[in-house]
């Protein structure tokens, strides 16, 4: 049932390409995802003061677990059977709340917390990392771009159970990835957003915002 389910959305994808002429040229991954989020973008709700807000009970080191029905957020939910697609830090740098995250446009970046949630408008759950990192286990992944390869790995893998190796991966990341780094889990590579929750599982949840 999963796999048809990822089949149906992969189908959606393809009939949306064609019919926006996103097929032409490379990479087509991105072409077509990129649009495709541009497109639900407009479908964003302006974020509750819950949201804009919860900052203040995220302590100084959180593991945000998040879930969207953007293009990529709807492939992962269907790949993982999860209602996690996105994984990101955040980190309290002298008062101020800021996310590390890893996204189609700008790769492995930091971005403002409020900016986050109005960009975003992710539900999500946050669970405690006080102790599990620091700046500087962050600071080596800024920059990296994101890596539309490793999300076609797990595409692959769901499929056929077999991970594909990639010796350039480290340059690149996925968004669980990044957070599995940075919280030093091992086999970060192969990490979805719904692995990364199980392995915090034992942490202390420090909000949940599902609307």
């Amino acid at each position: 049932m999963a796999k048809k389910k990822l089949l149906e959305v992969i189908e959606d994808m393809t009939s949306f390409a064609i019919k926006h002429n996103l097929l032409n040229g490379k990479p087509v991954i991105e072409n077509v995802i990129k649009a495709l989020d541009k497109r639900l973008e407009m479908e964003i709700k302006p974020p509750s003061e819950e949201k804009l807000n919860a900052w203040n009970k995220l302590g100084t080191h959180a593991v945000l677990h998040c879930s969207s029905d953007r293009a990529v957020g709807k492939i992962i939910k269907e790949v993982t059977g999860s209602k996690y697609s996105h994984t990101a830090i955040f980190l309290l740098i002298q008062g101020v709340p800021f996310v590390f995250e890893s996204q189609a446009k700008k790769g492995f970046h930091k971005i403002g917390f409020k900016e986050w949630v109005e960009k975003w408008g992710y539900d999500y759950t946050a669970t405690d990392a006080t102790g599990k990192f620091t700046y500087s286990d962050i600071e080596p992944h800024l920059g990296k771009k994101y890596d539309f390869l490793t999300l076609g790995r797990h595409l692959n893998k769901a499929l056929t159970k077999q991970w594909i190796k990639d010796n350039q991966s480290d340059k690149r990341l996925v968004c669980s990835e990044g957070a599995g780094l940075v919280m030093k889990f091992p086999n970060a590579e192969e990490l979805t957003p719904a692995d990364v929750r199980k392995l915090c599982s034992t942490h202390k949840v420090l909000i949940e915002i599902w609307e």
